[in-house]
């Protein structure tokens, strides 16, 4: 099976291990001999679930004490219609309408009390997000309203409003764990989790605790009372508990995967690729003004009617293959060092890997994405062309400098295990690797057997390096292994050493599987920091 890219705005795409993981336990869960979805919610086994999957969300958010996480069903939308029943206290509310779903809850807040429009973009067809700085609050209002993030229109809020001390609700949808947000800043910070977390079916709600009262509108079902559902810890009634489990396996892969800083990298990255692209096409633009772009969504139009109602019709149902690890009859494959495009079982030629700039057969995996992305709109010639002269992303395994020979790799965006092993795993050449940096309590062990067999020297350095020595350690003598593994306290001590112990025919590579916040501010500052050492050898 070729999995798809599926760019919807919800249902999204799932982590491939959160499926794997998931699909393991469908029958049994953890011994217990059923499914989740068979499991009583009023079990242990399924409260462990629902409590694990709470902690681990306040741990990436960083919610604070005073805040309660809610599992609630219904979606957003009934979120539109259960904010004002809970907190119009004075029957007035103030709304930011930035685009459909903020319209849709404004509109929905109308039939519970005044609710006001006191800013919108809809003038400029919610191309972008009006000044907030100072905006008409309502005295008596009792609360600021935003859908920080416009899945349709793509405009995001980079500042958040000045409510002048009237609490701001937020409906975060569409940008949910994308980056690190200051919960402390809202008074109900809340999500529909198709678009970036789980299944449909399920909001999670952060809500101030002194927002949580009995006092609500007249007529409010007991079900839609925060209070009913934070006083039963969302177990009020029957939750969609495998929306739930889920959710809670996301969790624990984010923060596996380094948090929402990391998110917040990869979904810069993504988006840079995609609006830069989009900036020098002669075909395409964004609707978007640019300081107000989102990273989670990217409209674009040709400008000409016509010509869009094509591109649709002919970008539906169109489905391109590619893989690395199944011979496809129709596709892109990299099979035998080779990218080839297959037809009818027919297989073309067009790329060897060792044309490449680009090193590691990931790379080769994104150059088949991009052929089968783009192949109705380029010819295979100038493909191949572009993907010969693409030497990737600044601070992605970037080639520094060769100094007598040898290589100097910048990976300073392998803040993760994850990523240092993806990196380790592109060269076939030995490595003296330089690693290590800020201590995110990742687990290192996974790192353990990448470096044991790909690195010939290890230096470490940060807050780290007793783990990934550690780590190192163990499956060296597990394996009967020896290697030289040095400790260092600056980039400039490790860059020194490194220069004097890499030999012929080795590579060095910067990549620290670990944050830069011990000592820099961003990877990308530390990756300049490592250039700059190396370019003064």
């Amino acid at each position: 099976m070729s999995r798809v890219y599926n760019f919807s705005a919800g249902p999204a795409v799932l982590p491939e291990e959160v499926l794997k993981e998931v699909a393991e336990e469908m029958m049994d869960y953890q011994g217990t001999g059923m499914s989740v979805m068979e499991m009583s919610h009023r079990s242990a086994d399924f409260q462990k679930i629902i409590d694990e999957a709470e902690q681990d969300l306040r741990d990436l958010m960083k919610i604070p004490d005073n805040y309660k996480v809610l599992f609630l069903q219904g979606g957003a939308s009934q979120q539109f219609a259960a904010i004002p029943m809970n907190l119009m206290k004075n029957k007035v509310a103030d709304y930011i309408v930035t685009g459909q779903w903020a319209k849709k809850a404004y509109q929905e807040a109308q039939k519970y009390g005044k609710a006001n429009k006191i800013a919108s973009s809809e003038d400029k067809t919610f191309s972008y997000i009006p000044d907030c700085s100072d905006l008409p609050i309502s005295p008596d209002a009792d609360y600021v309203y935003i859908c920080e993030n416009n899945t349709i229109y793509g405009t995001k809020f980079k500042e958040l409003p000045n409510t002048k001390g009237k609490t701001l609700v937020a409906d975060v949808s569409s940008c949910f764990l994308s980056e690190p947000v200051d919960v402390s800043k809202y008074g109900i910070i809340y999500g529909g989790v198709q678009k970036n977390i789980g299944p449909a079916g399920m909001v999670i709600s952060i809500i101030r605790e002194d927002l949580i009262t009995d006092d609500v509108l007249e007529g409010t079902p007991t079900m839609l009372k925060f209070k009913t559902q934070a006083d039963a810890g969302s177990l009020y009634n029957t939750p969609n508990c495998y929306c739930i489990y889920v959710c809670g396996k996301v969790f624990k892969w984010l923060k596996k995967m380094g948090g929402l800083e990391e998110m917040k990298r990869r979904n810069e990255e993504k988006a840079k690729i995609l609006y830069d692209y989009l900036d020098q096409s002669k075909l395409f633009k964004g609707t978007v003004v640019a300081k107000d772009r989102s990273l989670m969504n990217v409209p674009f139009v040709t400008g000409d009617k016509d010509m869009d109602a094509k591109f649709v019709k002919e970008a539906k149902g169109n489905v391109i293959y590619f893989s690395s690890k199944n011979k496809l009859d129709n596709g892109v494959i990299f099979d035998d060092g080779m990218i080839k495009i297959c037809k009818d079982g027919i297989r073309r030629h067009i790329l060897a890997q060792k044309d490449m700039k680009l090193r590691g057969v990931h790379n080769c995996e994104n150059a088949c994405a991009a052929i089968a992305a783009t192949a109705s709109l380029v010819s295979v010639e100038e493909q191949i062309k572009t993907i010969q002269e693409f030497s990737g992303v600044e601070h992605r395994l970037e080639l520094v400098r060769n100094i007598n020979g040898v290589n100097w790799y910048n990976d300073s965006i392998g803040t993760s295990p994850s990523r240092t092993i993806a990196g380790l795993n592109s060269f076939n050449e030995k490595i003296v690797l330089i690693a290590g940096g800020y201590d995110k309590h990742l687990d290192y062990t996974p790192i353990a057997k990448p470096i044991v067999d790909n690195v010939s020297k290890l230096i470490l350095m940060g807050a780290t390096a007793d783990k990934i020595h550690d780590a190192v350690v163990k499956e060296l003598t597990l394996e009967q292994k020896s290697m030289p593994i040095y400790h260092c306290s600056t980039l400039k001590e490790t860059v020194e050493l490194a220069n004097k112990i890499v030999e012929k025919g080795e590579i060095v590579l910067f990549s620290p599987a670990s944050a830069s916040f011990d000592l820099f501010k961003n990877f990308a500052e530390r990756g300049d920091k490592f250039k700059e050492l190396v370019n003064e050898l």
